[in-house]
């Protein structure tokens, strides 16, 4: 009896131990997204590779590890160690091994898409355009830019007019975009600006000058000094005015009184000492001066308002992106470029592969991509709507199941919800109009 209990209190004793290990591992997991959370990259890491001292075969915390090595690189205060042994010997692999664990891990993909684009983009500041080009091929043999991803980036560049100049958010975009551009030489008339780093020097600089058979030159009026001065400059609100061209007074019939475009420019920084314009919104506001509507100008969906400055207020839905007009359209019939819009999202070519995300989905960006495709037929299904062309709504909400259907992704049960509630509107609409 006695050899029994002992045999019982020492499975108990090794099950308490488990049990305290795991809480442990996992403490050591949730006090590192704490300081995460805090931007303490540092420390964040080392707690993570305390818990993986516990669980060596865990992927998630391989992932935060190369996710969080990845930012102590590009979105904290400048790092000391070398930068592409940290690359290679951090981020990608622990991403590596994150998916090697876990081969479904779609935002471990995303991040290796994502460090191996920020590669690209040191190789482009270093100007080596081979090893630019590598790093992209790179993403892409990764499983960093999925199928899907890249035909999101062609039909946005689908929806640039010729020569257009187009700001992009976000590392996905902008990656699927290079890939497309420089890979497969596909529409390198448009010039595709990653916006979230219109605050460096050295890119500001590059895009004005330009790259042959890489990126066309960009009209910003800064002079190189001025450039690399680049800081937040005392700002109140003030309207600027730029000259349309003529161009575009004839193309949207415009009157003498708005041959002017007047865009009220608020300080998006201030401090107890005053209101600033940060140098990122001061380039955005001088390429589009400069620009004086010579190029069009169109800017990718994904923004916030305030980054924008009140450019939103100008946006017409050309496709699956935003051109930006002289004039606030929301107070006219141009909120959409109908004909472009429908031609690249009621198309079936637009969607071949659509059907990738099932394999390589990306929860930290897919949600964001699908509801882009949904909501733009949405919004078009409801203009034929109040025009009173109820066929023609039922036919685009019948393309756009047919085109994105829920088998490959869900539908947000509150945007179904107002697809459902939409339908039933058509169906009443029909009968009231039928007499029935």
């Amino acid at each position: 009896m006695k050899t029994v209990l002992k045999k019982s209190c020492l499975i108990l004793i090794a099950l308490f131990i488990e049990i305290a290990m795991c809480a442990q591992e996992s403490d050591f997991k949730q006090k590192a997204l704490q300081q995460f959370g805090k931007q303490n990259y540092p420390d964040a890491i080392s707690l993570l590779k305390q818990a993986l001292s516990e669980n060596p075969d865990d992927a998630e915390i391989y992932y935060y590890l190369g996710y969080f090595s990845h930012y102590i690189v590009y979105d904290s205060r400048p790092f000391i160690k070398e930068g592409d042994k940290w690359s290679k010997e951090e981020v990608i692999k622990y991403l590596e091994k994150a998916v090697a664990l876990n081969p479904q891990y779609g935002d471990a993909y995303y991040f290796l898409g994502a460090e191996y684009g920020a590669r690209a983009l040191e190789a482009l500041r270093k100007g080596d355009i081979q090893q630019y080009r590598n790093e992209i091929i790179n993403g892409h043999k990764a499983n960093g830019l999925p199928d899907w991803l890249i035909e999101f980036g062609r039909n946005i560049l689908k929806s640039c007019e010729e020569n257009a100049i187009l700001i992009t958010i976000g590392d996905a975009q902008f990656n699927s975009l290079q890939y497309l551009q420089i890979i497969e030489n596909y529409r390198k008339d448009v010039t595709v600006l990653a916006w979230g780093i219109f605050n460096r020097p050295w890119y500001v600089n590059l895009i004005k000058k330009g790259i042959p058979d890489i990126l066309v030159n960009t009209p910003v009026s800064w002079t190189e000094d001025q450039i690399f001065d680049m800081h937040p400059y005392k700002w109140d609100t003030l309207t600027l005015e730029i000259p349309v061209s003529d161009e575009y007074i004839k193309k949207y019939f415009l009157s003498p009184k708005d041959s002017i475009m007047r865009w009220e420019l608020k300080p998006d920084m201030s401090t107890k000492r005053g209101s600033y314009l940060s140098s990122g919104t001061a380039l955005m506001a001088n390429i589009i001066e400069t620009n004086k509507w010579e190029r069009p100008v169109f800017f990718t969906f994904g923004f916030s308002s305030s980054s924008l400055a009140g450019l939103d207020s100008y946006f017409q839905i050309h496709g699956l992106a935003n051109k930006l007009l002289p004039f606030k359209t929301e107070e006219t019939n141009f909120t959409y470029d109908i004909n472009s819009t429908e031609k690249i999202l009621l198309d079936p070519s637009s969607y071949e592969h659509f059907s990738d995300l099932k394999e390589h989905d990306m929860p930290r960006i897919s949600p964001v991509f699908v509801y882009t495709y949904r909501n733009i037929l949405f919004q078009l299904a409801q203009y034929y709507a109040t025009k009173g062309n109820i066929q023609k709504a039922g036919n685009i909400i019948s393309k756009m199941e047919k085109f994105l259907p829920e088998t490959i992704y869900p539908i947000h049960p509150k945007f179904k919800e107002g697809i459902e509630n939409f339908k039933n509107e058509l169906k009443t609409s029909t009968k009231k109009k039928d007499g029935r």
